[in-house]
Formats: structure tokens, sequence, C-alpha cells
């Protein structure tokens, strides 16, 4: 469905009456969906625009509209009798995590299933709108300011050419998968990315998030105590008020405070900054110390690859990219270098031991592993 926009300002949905209107008429197995949204002053996604096709019709609800109730669209996308269907689905699914409070299921990411398409690697839509349908779209209001009203009708002509010819690329794309007999590949995909837990905060691992942290030199466990303790209450504090976390605590700042520790705990007290940051600098500053090195975490040390290990990438590698030409897929669909790592050092629990990718990839891989050790 690819409609001529005559009056744009019509498809803008401003009112949960019309909104109730539009679900209503909805009678396809799919509807398309795509999400327009800021961040720049928030810890989460600010969903500015949501925009429904099907078959028969497409709207732009304005989230932002005073008095609307989303209530109808929220139940309406977590009906499981339906499929949503996204392009590059991660951000608009992070969105509709935060307002609905869950996942909106079943869906189907048109960019992941392009890579079991002989689609390309991260396509992005207007190219895969480009080589499957021959048109060519206009994204000259890519970076723009969503949340600012009114919406011009360029900006709506726009926001909902992402979701329009989605309804053409859907069943063009499900016809390839099921003619090569790959949907229950897709399905292995989509479960990945539906993991909801990938979308809640982890303060305990906030750590690994922090860019130059030991860039100078190893840290010692005290060390490391602090810049988990830092980065985890930043997490926190971040999720919680929906505020950056650059604006609590910069990669840099923290990464200074960690170095200063290092070398006297004391100079945390006399580091310049405001409560509730002083005073936790200040407990910090004590607890740390005082507790028995025994009970401290370790860093993770960096460990280089012996020459077998080096060796064996390498054949790895070009084991991937073969099973990857071999089943005309995109080599990271089934696997990136960090899993290719992963498999080496602990092949017990790697993803490419698993679902399609063991059948793909996986049993060949394992096979030539356990040749280098004889």
């Amino acid at each position: 469905m690819t409609p001529e926009f005559d009056n744009p300002q019509s498809y803008l949905i401003q009112e949960t009456s019309a909104l109730e209107t539009f679900l209503a008429q909805v009678q396809s197995s799919f509807i398309t969906v795509d999400t327009e949204f800021i961040r720049e002053n928030t810890y989460w996604p600010q969903v500015c625009l949501i925009q429904l096709a099907h078959p028969g019709g497409a709207c732009a609800v304005d989230p932002l509209a005073p008095g609307i109730d989303l209530t109808p669209l929220w139940k309406f996308l977590s009906a499981p009798d339906r499929m949503k269907v996204f392009h590059a689905a991660r951000q608009d699914l992070e969105g509709f995590f935060v307002l609905i409070g869950h996942l909106p299921k079943p869906f189907f990411d048109t960019q992941v299933a392009a890579l079991a398409c002989a689609l390309g690697d991260n396509i992005s839509y207007e190219n895969l709108v480009s080589t499957l349908l021959g048109h060519t779209l206009d994204k000259s209001e890519r970076v723009i300011d969503w949340s600012r009203r009114p919406l011009t009708d360029k900006q709506i002509i726009y926001a909902l050419s992402d979701v329009t010819h989605l309804c053409t690329l859907y069943p063009l794309m499900v016809t390839r998968l099921k003619e090569w007999d790959r949907m229950s590949w897709i399905q292995e995909e989509m479960d990945l990315l539906g993991d909801e837990t990938t979308y809640q905060p982890h303060p305990q691992e906030a750590w690994k998030r922090v860019k130059g942290w030991g860039a100078a030199q190893p840290l010692t466990a005290q060390g490391f105590a602090l810049l988990q303790s830092l980065s985890s209450w930043r997490e926190e504090i971040a999720s919680s008020q929906n505020i950056p976390r650059r604006r609590l605590l910069r990669d840099e700042r923290l990464c200074e405070l960690v170095s200063l520790f290092e070398k006297d705990p004391e100079l945390l007290k006399q580091y310049p900054c405001q409560d509730p940051l002083a005073s936790l600098l200040r407990k910090l500053s004590h607890e740390i110390p005082a507790t028995p090195e025994a009970d401290l975490c370790a860093p993770p040390a960096i460990k280089l690859p012996s020459e077998r290990e080096r060796v064996l990438y390498r054949s790895l590698s070009q084991l991937l990219k073969e099973s990857a030409a071999k089943a005309a897929i995109a080599p990271r669909l089934i696997g990136t270098r960090g899993d290719l790592e992963h498999l080496i050092s602990k092949p017990g629990d790697s993803l490419l031991l698993q679902g399609w990718r063991k059948t793909v990839f996986g049993e060949k891989a394992l096979a030539l592993i356990e040749q280098s050790e004889i």
C-alpha cells in the first residue's frame, strides 16, 4: 500500500475517538509500526509520534496531543493474534517497553529478516524499499525535533512512508523466508530480540558501558570497586529520574575519580562536586579501603590470545564466511567476532551451537575446534 497523501493532516490522530475508529477498521493479520522519538535530554526514549499502517489505511498517532488516551492502542498492540511489523525494531521496542511496560509481541523485524533473505547486512529501510519495491524515499526530514508542534505536512508524509511500504515488504519477505524454509530462523532471532531483560536497566553491569576505564594503567581491586559503585549509582539515578547519564557524571569524569582514588582515597573528599555525588564519594572513600581484599572483585584481566587461538580464530572466520555464502545470508546473522571468540573460550554456552546456527555453522566449527586440540 502506497497511498497518495493529498491531505497529510487528515492522517494525524490527536483524539482518542479517532484512534479507536482507526483501530476498529484494522482487519489484517498484521500491522506495521514505527516511532519517531528523541532522547537527547532523557535516559529513556521520548516517543513523539507513532505510525501505524495496514493494507486498508495508515495513520500517525500523536502521543503528545493534550487529552489523548492511548490505552486502546496499548491493548491493540498487546494482542497476541496480530503481528507487529517493524524495521530496525530495537529502539522502537525500547520505547514501547517504557510506555506499555512490556513488548508488543509478536513482532517481526524486516531488517533482521533481510539478513536471511540475502538482502545485505544492516540494510536501511530506504535501501530495502529501493531494492524490493523500486521506490525512492525522501528522507530529508530525518534529523528534526519531533517533539515540536505543529507537525508539518512534509513531516507527516515522511513519517507515514516508514510504515506504508512495510505493508508490501512484509508479505514479500515472508514468502521468500518460507520458500527458503527460514521462518524458524527468524522466529529464533525475534525471541532473542524480544528478551525483555534487554530493555531493563542493569546497574550492576553498568561499568561495562564506561569508556576509558583502566586506559592509563590496570585497576586494583579497590579501583574496580569504585568504578562499579559509581557506574551503578549513575545508572540507578539516571533510569529512575529519566535523565541522561552524562548529566549526572560523564565517563571522563568518572574515570578521573577512579584514577584519583587509586593515588589516594582521601583525594575523593577534595574533589569539587555537589551532593549527592559528594556524599557518595565521601562514603566510598571510607568503605572501599576498609573492605578486605578477599571481599572485592578483581578487575577483569585483559587476556591476550595464544597463538593457537589466533590461528583458530582466523580459521573460524573463514569458515563463517563460507557457511554464510553457502546459505546466502549475511555472515553477521550467524555471528560476530565476539561470538567467535566466545566459542573458542567457552563453547559450552555459545549461541553458535544453538538452533539453526548449529546446523549452518556450529557443528562444523566445533569439529574444527576439536581438530585443533589434537
